[in-house]
C-alpha cells in the first residue's frame, strides 16, 4: 500500500531542535508506512478487533511506536472505535479498535 494522505494539512507535529524528528515528520506527510500495514493487517485477521494494549502486543510493536500509527490511521479512516471496551491488563477498559471496510473508494487491501 502507497497511498499518499497529507493527515496534518501541512508540517505533522514534531522536535523544532531536532533534525531526525523533522524528517520522520515529513516522511510520515507522504505515505502509509510498514507500521501502518501491519496494523491493519492485524486487523484484517481479527475483525473483532482489538485494544491498543492487545494489538502493541499481538504484533510486538512498542507502544511508543504503535499508538501514533494507530491514531494516523483513525484519522485517515482506516480505523474507528468499535463502541465496545476490553480491560487491560492493569484492569482499566479500553476502546476495542476495528478496521473499516471501505474508507476510500480505493479501498485497503
Amino acid at each position: 500500500m502507497s497511498d499518499d494522505y497529507n493527515l496534518y494539512r501541512g508540517a505533522p507535529p514534531h522536535q523544532q531542535h531536532s533534525e531526525t524528528s523533522r524528517e520522520a515528520a515529513t516522511k510520515a506527510t507522504r505515505t502509509v508506512g510498514k507500521s501502518h500495514q501491519r496494523i491493519l493487517s492485524w486487523l484484517g485477521e481479527h475483525p473483532e478487533g482489538g485494544s491498543d494494549e492487545r494489538i502493541a502486543a499481538a504484533l510486538n510493536m512498542n507502544q511508543n511506536t504503535y499508538r501514533p500509527r494507530r491514531c494516523e490511521l483513525q484519522q485517515m479512516g482506516y480505523v474507528t472505535d468499535s463502541g465496545r471496551k476490553e480491560l487491560t491488563r492493569s484492569g482499566s477498559n479500553a476502546v476495542v479498535w476495528v478496521r473499516v471496510s471501505s474508507p476510500f473508494s480505493a479501498g485497503v487491501k
